[in-house]
Formats: C-alpha cells, structure tokens, sequence
C-alpha cells in the first residue's frame, strides 16, 4: 500500500522540490540586488523650489552604548552627492527598504510635487504591529479597584441663584450667536474671521468649529442645527486629508473627540457620528506605521516617501494627546487596535525614564526614533552586521546606520528644557484621565503605568511650582508653574550624577489646566495637599484676569521666596533677573561611558535647584515678546495675545466640582464679566461680537474666533453653572480638547479601601539638595 502510494505523489514531491529551489534562488538574487542597489553611500537631497537647504548636523554616538548620554562627533566626513543620483525615483525606490530619519525642519527636503499626488492604494504597513501588549486586555479583565467618588457630595449654597441664572442665559446666547456666525459665513471652514468676516483654515482642514462645537449644540438640544451638521458631516471623507502634513494630535484631540463625544450624547442613536469616527481613527492609525510603531505627529499620509521614522524633534505633549479618544474608540468598538497603538507610547515612555536628567519626567522636545546612529569607522569594519538591531536608514541625503534602542531619547538640540504648559502638559494629564477612565485599573505590571502617573506628578509639585510675586493685598495663597532647564556633572567621589536645576519664572496660560490635573489628581489618590496646590494654581490664574481683565498667553514675574506675599515695588522680588550661562554649574559633563573614577556601578542622581534663574523658555526670546512700557511694573515681559484660552475656567470648574465650594463659581462669574470686556469687539458686530486680543495690553484686536471658543471656553462656563449632577465628573472624563468621554460605570469603593490607590505606595522620593553657590 505504501509502495502505491509512493507512486502516486512522487511526480508532486518533485514538482515541489523544483519550485523550492527555483524560488530560493530567486530570493537569493533579489537580496543581491537589493544589497548591490544599497552599496552607494550616498542618496539625492530633494529641495523644493525658494526653500533654503537645511544645514547638516552630526548625530553619531558610540553604537556600543545606546544608552549614551552625549553624542560623540562624527570621525569622517561623509563624500559629496552625485549628481547623477539626484533623481527623485531613485530616493523613493530605495525609500521602499530604507526609513527616512528626520526632523520637522527637514520636511522641506522631502516636500516637492512629485511626492504631493495622491495613491489610489490602500496604504500598506511597513511596520506591522508584531509585539505582544506589555499592557493586559482592559476588556477581558474586571478591574481590581475601582475608584473614589470624583465629585463633592455637597455643595455650598449660593446667595446668588438668580445671577447664575442669568449668566447661564448670557452664556447659551453667546455660543448661539458666534455659531450661526460661523454657519452662514464660514460653513466647512476651519475657523472664522470675525472681524473681516472670512473663512480661515487652521491647518487641519476639516470643518473644525463644526465638528468642535457638536457636544455644546446636544447640551443645548439644538435638535435643528444638529440635523444640519449631521447632514453636512455625513459628506465628510476622513479616510483621507486636504493638508499633505497630517496633524496627529490636533486631529485626535479636536476631530475624533469631537465624533466620540457627539455620538455618546446621541445615545448612540446618531450612528453616522460613530463611524465617521472608526473612519478618521484607521485613518490616523497609518502615522504609527513606524520602524518603533511610536506615532509621527506630523506625517505626511499621500507621500510616496511613506517609510519614516517618528520626528527626532518630537513634541511631548502632542505624543501623549492620544489615549483618551484612542481608548473610548476601542471600548465602543471592542476593537483593541487603537488602544494597543497608545499603550506602546507609554510603554516606551516607561522604559526611558532613566534616559533624561530628571526620572519620570521628559523634556519639552525629545527624539522619538530610538535611534543611536553608528559611526562611520564601525560600518565600514562591519562591527554593525554584528548587531540585530542595526537598521540602514536615510539622513539628508546620505545613508547611515541606525541601532534601534526602543526609547525616547535625548533631543540634539533641546534636550534639557522642561515644562508643564501646553508643550508638556497633555501628556501628564492625560496619563491622570487616563487614569480615570479606566476606573483605576493599571493595566500593566508591577503597577508601572501608575508608578510613572504618580512621580511624574510628584516631580512637577517639587520641581515647577512657585508663588509669584503680584499685586495681592488680601495675601490669598497663589501659585505659579515654572519650566526648567537641567545642567550635570559627575562627582568621582560619591560617584553621582549631580542634575542642576535652573528655573525660568515664565508662567503660561496654558499651565493654568495643571490646576485642574492636581485637583483630580486629590481624588485619584485621596491626597488633599494635591488639590490644595491645585487650587493655589487656579486661584493664581483667577487673581491675574483680575488684575488685567484677561491673562495674557505668557508672562514673567518674580518670585517670592515666602509665601503668601504681594508684589513691593520698593523692594523688588527674588530672582529678578535671569543668569547667563557664566553661571553654570562647575564640572565634568556626565557621559555613560566615563570610568565613574574606576567604580563600575551606575551612578546615582543627586538634584540640586539653583539660586538663580536661568532664562530657558523659548517664549522669552520670540518675536511676539512684548517688553513695552504699557506692562505693568510687577511684569518683566509676556506673550501679550489671548486666544480665548480656556485653561482657567476648566480648572474653576473642577475645581468647584471637586471640592463643592462656592468660591469657585464666584471665580468664575468674576472671570467671564472681566474677559467678556475685553474680547467683545464693535468691529465684529453681527458676527458673534466676539475675538482674540492681539495684545492686551494695549487693547488690539486679533481677527480670529478659535474653535476652542466653542469646544470648552464656552463649554466650561455653562457647566459651572448648571446643576453638578448634570455631565458629574463621576460620569464623564473632559479630554484635552474638551470632549466629554462618558465612564464605564463602576461601584464606587470607601476611601478606606483604596489600598494600591495610594501615593505612598509607588512614589520614589527625589535626592534634593541644598544649592551652596552665591545668588
């Protein structure tokens, strides 16, 4: 039988035998072309007509330690460009198998028409997603702590119910009014231009005020209007995008919150909503197509140069604006693609907090490729074929040899400025909401996402917080939120890496949102010292509108060195003046590969803050610096602008949710009479009467009516003022954009089982010391 049988398949098992040779073969000589067609050193450098070149910059370190501090300087020169290689089909076939590393600034390099027409095809992956989750299903799995109560249980009554009343009904007609001036005049537009009375685009080209101004119009039962957008959204195509630069975050934070929260509020009955949302988020899904999955936050989606790595000059905040919507998305769908997208970014995040001088947190602007490139000396020996996780990429024109670390890394250019405004600022409240929305449930081991939550915060309250020297003759107690720049050096004797802090006194509107962050930040943890911070950060913001009628978007102050304390014009307050670089810190600059005086263990970090402060903040040094004589004494300078911001009244209204007191509503009253002055110009009548400052304080208009106006400046006013049952903070979670996420609900759990919902328990204390040099 067996003989038989042989018989029968012997003429298939030579078939099969011939095909497998053949196409072994035929791989072998692809991969000899391939490794042929990659022998040059050198690739065309595209620039688009009147752009300047963009200069090039060394960026090579020991491959041998991808957890090197510094870059070492490149040993060899890398030869001219061919010219006969400056041929556009040539870089975007070879693009096919070798990543483009690459800042924001080098995206002119790549920006010529022939990479602008759009691809029929469905984008392919480059970079399938192959890793295994560190975080564990939040769908199969029940959480094993829920949370404490959010919200107050009572709330002080008001002598003023009528004055609410009212100011309710002045709220409701403001956002009417300024809707159906954007509806007549600027209808699929971004934004509208209130003074000329215009249609403008603010970079994301979707219908933006629109779409932002839904979750209000349900609030308010605009059941007519609603049908209309509906009407209007149902022709949207999120599948693709009129920019060739996609703005990830802008696009999650604004546009898909905006779908998700409009759908929940249409319970789900408004299923258009829905899947315009599943559309634009598989859409935005193509910028994690990335050799470390980490998204590119401005990417550019028709280009044929498709294969890139994540910007080396990457925003913090901008990378971690994605988990809110990201997640509801999956818990809506049951589809886990789009959370398992933003728990690796935190994954990684994890995994580098020893990468940067301060542990747990990360600087303003950080390199998000992971990429520690190889000198030109170890790739022509070959010592990198010895590495698996060498990857050849491209680099302005020239190939080079990139070993792959998995982390955020220190930034070339800006790696040692911190901050904990609108730069930074979404990244670590996020993580808090996060937090939030899954109940208090870590998802990862070893309660590693919580560990990082909780002395990212700790850092921030130790670190980055002062109280400011103003006009405050009841000495309310205040706060102020700080930057910083770090400087090191290594101390042989104790073998430490000694982290100088210096402070930059310039506090940003934007910052005002921390207020809001520590306050949830109390009820997370149980811990009332951080929602005392977060009030004096909010009664900080709350004091300045009243000082100037509204805060500009930046300004310095002095700093008091008690507190509380008002501003002294005799007697001027500390750390007045900014230190120069003459002032840094003495020493030998930490490198990872220095002998630590023979020792062989890892050095310690020991944190010293200066006496002095150090100008640091970029803000301090643009263009729209304003240090004239109409700023009052107690302001060195500001960014003089008002964009309508809405970080203070979002922390006013936490803040009077959380605690319950009556304080903050009256805050809050006092705050919408000051700005309303200011920002009502006669000049926009008929449209809205409403636009930003151009510079306060010298009373300029600004022609612009921005899409926050509608999605939370107006949102938190009419929320401070409705009943507290009504969107409780124990139901919804408020995203960066202002979209309200609605809760998985949950038992709620007496404070006195929180157990791991504890500080204590994953804080890791910092080794402060006392600076010794002259002030």
């Amino acid at each position: 039988m067996f003989v038989s049988l042989f018989r029968r398949v012997r003429s298939v098992i030579v078939l099969c035998g011939t095909v497998t040779i053949l196409l072994y073969y035929t791989f072998e000589n692809e991969v000899n072309t391939l490794n042929s067609f990659a022998e040059n050193e050198s690739l065309p450098q595209i620039h688009k007509q009147g752009l300047p070149p963009t200069p090039e910059v060394p960026a090579v370190a020991d491959w041998q330690s991808a957890d090197a501090i510094a870059a070492k300087p490149a040993a060899r020169v890398a030869p001219d460009l061919d010219e006969p290689l400056r041929n556009p089909t040539v870089l975007v076939e070879k693009n096919k198998y070798f990543p483009i590393l690459h800042t924001s600034s080098d995206l002119s390099l790549y920006s010529g028409e022939e990479f602008q027409a759009l691809d029929s095809e469905t984008h392919k992956l480059y970079y399938p997603v192959r890793y295994e989750s560190p975080f564990e299903n939040t769908f199969s799995l029940k959480p094993k702590l829920t949370l404490p109560r959010i919200q107050a249980r009572t709330f002080s009554s008001s002598d003023k119910p009528e004055a609410h009343q009212k100011v309710l009904g002045e709220i409701t007609e403001q956002f009417m009014d300024s809707w159906r001036a954007y509806y007549r005049l600027a209808l699929g537009s971004d934004e509208l231009k209130p003074l000329s009375r215009y249609p403008t685009s603010s970079g994301l080209s979707r219908a933006t005020t629109l779409l932002e101004s839904l979750d209000m119009l349900y609030m308010l039962n605009q059941t007519e209007e609603i049908n209309k957008s509906l009407a209007f959204i149902e022709k949207l195509d999120f599948s693709k995008s009129q920019e060739p630069l996609v703005d990830l975050a802008q696009n999650v934070e604004r546009i898909l919150g905006s779908l998700i929260s409009a759908y929940e509020l249409s319970r789900h009955r408004d299923s258009i909503l829905l899947e315009k949302a599943v559309e634009l988020a598989d859409f935005l899904l193509t910028g994690f197509d990335t050799p470390n999955r980490i998204p590119s936050l401005k990417f550019a989606w028709s280009s044929k140069l498709r294969n890139r790595f994540p910007l080396q000059d990457s925003n913090l905040g901008q990378l971690g604006s994605l988990p809110l919507e990201f997640s509801r998305l999956s818990q809506l769908t049951r589809d886990e693609k789009y959370t398992r997208a933003i728990e690796h970014v935190y994954s990684v995040a994890w995994d580098s907090t020893d990468e940067f001088d301060i542990e747990y947190l990360f600087p303003t602007i950080l390199d998000a490729s992971g990429c520690v490139l190889l000198p030109k000396e170890q790739v022509d020996s070959g010592e990198h074929a010895k590495v698996s996780k060498v990857m050849k990429s491209i680099q302005k024109g020239k190939y080079v040899h990139c070993l792959q670390t998995n982390k955020f890394r220190p930034a070339s250019d800006a790696g040692n400025f911190y901050s904990a405004d609108s730069r930074s600022l979404p990244f670590y409240s996020n993580m808090a909401k996060f937090y939030q929305l899954l109940n208090g449930f870590d998802p990862t081991s070893d309660l590693k996402f919580t560990r990082l939550l909780v002395n990212s915060f700790d850092r921030i309250k130790e670190l980055m917080i002062f109280t400011p020297a103003l006009p405050n003759p009841d000495l309310k107690s205040l706060a102020f939120v700080n930057s910083l720049s770090t400087e090191s050096h290594y101390d042989a004797l104790t073998n430490e890496k000694v982290i100088k802090i210096m402070p930059d006194f310039t506090m940003h509107q934007s910052s005002c949102a921390l207020g809001s962050s520590f306050a949830l930040m109390g009820k997370l943890f149980d811990e009332e010292k951080y929602i005392e911070l977060g009030a004096r950060i909010t009664r900080g913001c709350s004091h300045t509108f009243q000082l100037l009628g509204v805060m500009p978007e930046a300004l310095h102050v002095g700093r008091c060195l008690q507190a509380p304390c008002s501003f002294d014009p005799l007697q001027p307050p500390s750390d007045k003046h900014a230190a120069t670089k003459a002032d840094s810190v003495l020493g030998v600059k930490v490198d990872d590969n220095d002998s630590a005086g023979g020792s062989t263990e890892k050095p310690s970090k020991a944190y010293v803050i200066s006496n002095r402060e150090e100008a640091s903040d970029p803000s301090r040094f643009a263009a729209q610096w304003f240090e004239g004589s109409e700023l009052p004494e107690y302001i060195d300078g500001a960014l003089p602008n008002y964009n309508l911001s809405a970080e203070a009244i979002e922390s006013i209204f936490y803040l009077y949710r959380i605690t319950g007191e009556d304080e903050w509503r009256q805050a809050g009253l006092d705050l919408w009479r000051s700005a309303l002055k200011v920002v009502k110009s006669s000049g926009a009548k008929g449209v809205g009467q409403v636009t930003a400052v151009n510079n306060i304080f010298k009373n300029e208009a600004l022609d612009a009516l921005p899409a926050d106006w509608f999605s939370k400046h107006l949102k938190f006013f009419y929320l401070l003022f409705r009943n507290p049952e009504f969107f409780s903070l124990d139901d919804y979670v408020f995203t960066h954009g202002g979209h309200s996420l609605q809760k998985i609900p949950v038992q709620e759990i007496p404070v006195t089982e929180k157990g791991t919902n504890s500080v204590g328990n994953v804080l890791e204390r910092l080794n402060l010391r006392k600076d010794d040099t002259a002030s």
